[in-house]
């Protein structure tokens, strides 16, 4: 049985597939960022950069249900980013305000920044 629960081996890892993803930024990429978005933090604009994925939680029993997307360069009215994600209303891709509405369970910058 492997990590999924299935009893029998796959040929190919689906990419998509977030369990996998999250286990790969969780080892390769930058890890120490929040995992809520705070209004009032100054710092917001080097916290929660364009570029960045982030992992939502739709079920706190089946982690296999998280969905992924990433820190849009555009805001809304209030100046929380927006996601790229795909919607689950929608079923499609789109630029989402949901950063404040869903719970997050990673945030990870990859590559990490170069230390010098």
């Amino acid at each position: 049985m492997d990590i999924k629960g299935r009893k029998t081996a796959i040929k190919y890892i689906d990419f998509r597939d977030v369990f996998f993803q999250e286990q790969f930024f969780k080892r390769n990429a930058l890890t120490t960022l929040p995992l809520e978005y705070d209004k009032e933090n100054e710092n917001n604009n080097f916290l929660w950069q364009a570029g960045d994925i982030v992992y939502f939680q739709f079920d706190e029993n089946n982690p296999y249900k998280d969905l992924g997307g990433f820190i849009s360069p555009n805001k809304n009215n209030d100046g929380i980013p927006l996601v790229i994600m795909i919607s689950k209303e929608l079923g499609k891709v789109r630029e989402v305000d949901k950063l404040l509405e869903y719970k997050i369970v990673g945030h990870f910058r990859y590559p990490p920044p170069e230390v010098d």
